[in-house]
């Protein structure tokens, strides 16, 4: 059932949080129509997308507002191994990602990480720091005891190749690994092999690997859904990718095909006609299916009532919510968070050291 995943091990550090992680998403990608583009050899593309350089850094956050990171020319990843991150860029919507999750900004992009309600800092420690084989830590606000939030922050300095669309055509926040989101178990091996891998020799050049490959899958999945993307001249592909992250920047917005069309300069048909030739849905259908992915995964993370989901992802009205929702999956709102608690039987990590 689309939404689930079943458990993965993890005993060692590092590629155990590969197994963990990596099949962890539960979602389908969209595949082009065969008559739209040629082939496209992914691999050959991809290879080129290489880290030649990344700081590292190990954050430790009191129960203060969180902090804010400024824009960059390198990629930024966050890998949480405790507690919630809530990530924000420009306007959009607040991205949570709990222990074992990981976030790619590709574009560097400025943001904020909030841990909790109070004031934020800026974070300015890649101003100062340089390479280090084991991570070095940073406090923002007073830690005392356990932290309440543990980062990873990395700044990858990639080599894009030519064959890779401008970076503004790429979603602002990638999510690397979604075990938080369905595994608990699985997202607590994450947790665990990185707080170890952080702490050991070679702590640098293993999780810029790891976060290298993340990257690379990330690319791989949003260039099959939209290959267009690849072939320089291709506007439509362009348009099509570009509505479809307005939606997932802001799911609750009463998105139509009109406001999709208009967003991204094309007339009403035109747009239709061209989204179901490359994606083989029509706009609202691709549309509803998002929201519904959105909402599942805020089911699994249990902070919200079904009511808020449901203004969250776009429904006035509760019923029609739980009509679509159980069509979708099979089980309704409520059934499916059931069964997700069900599955969750490992209960919260014990292991993380207060430093």
């Amino acid at each position: 059932m689309r939404g689930m995943s079943s458990p993965y091990g993890a005993k060692r550090p590092i590629w155990p949080i590969i197994t963990a992680c990596s099949n962890s998403r539960g979602r389908k990608v969209d595949m082009p129509a065969a008559s739209a583009q040629p082939p496209i050899n992914l691999s050959r593309i991809l290879r080129d997308v290489v880290s030649i350089g990344a700081q590292w850094v190990r954050v430790r956050v009191d129960r203060t507002g969180g902090f804010s990171m400024p824009a960059s020319d390198d990629v930024t990843v966050h890998f949480v191994i405790w507690g919630t991150l809530q990530l924000t860029v420009a306007n959009g919507e607040p991205t949570e990602i709990g222990a074992g999750g990981c976030a790619l900004l590709p574009q560097g992009i400025p943001h904020v990480a909030r841990i909790g309600s109070g004031p934020i800092e800026p974070l300015r420690y890649f101003d100062e720091i340089e390479d280090h084989d084991i991570l070095p830590t940073v406090d923002v606000g007073e830690i005392r005891g356990i932290p309440t939030a543990v980062i990873l922050i990395g700044r990858l300095r990639v080599d894009w190749p030519a064959s890779i669309p401008p970076l503004r055509m790429l979603p602002g926040i990638m999510l690397g690994t979604r075990a938080h989101q369905t595994d608990p178990a699985a997202a607590t091996n994450a947790s665990r092999a990185l707080h170890h891998t952080s702490r050991e020799p070679g702590a640098s050049i293993s999780l810029t690997r790891y976060a290298e490959l993340l990257l690379v899958r990330e690319l791989r999945d949003f260039f099959v859904a939209h290959p267009g993307l690849l072939n320089p001249g291709d506007a439509d592909a362009a348009a099509v990718a570009q509505a479809m992250e307005a939606v997932r920047t802001d799911p609750g917005r009463p998105w139509s095909v009109e406001r999709l069309a208009r967003h991204v300069g094309m007339s009403r048909s035109g747009f239709a006609a061209k989204f179901r030739a490359i994606r083989e849905e029509t706009p609202m259908d691709s549309v509803a299916r998002l929201r519904m992915d959105l909402a599942a995964r805020l089911l699994g993370e249990g902070r919200m009532k079904a009511k808020e989901i449901a203004a969250r992802v776009g429904y006035s009205s509760d019923a029609a919510f739980v009509r679509s929702f159980t069509r979708h999956f099979g089980l309704s709102p409520t059934n499916y968070r059931k069964k997700l608690r069900e599955e969750a039987s490992v209960t919260e990590a014990d292991w993380l050291q207060p430093g």
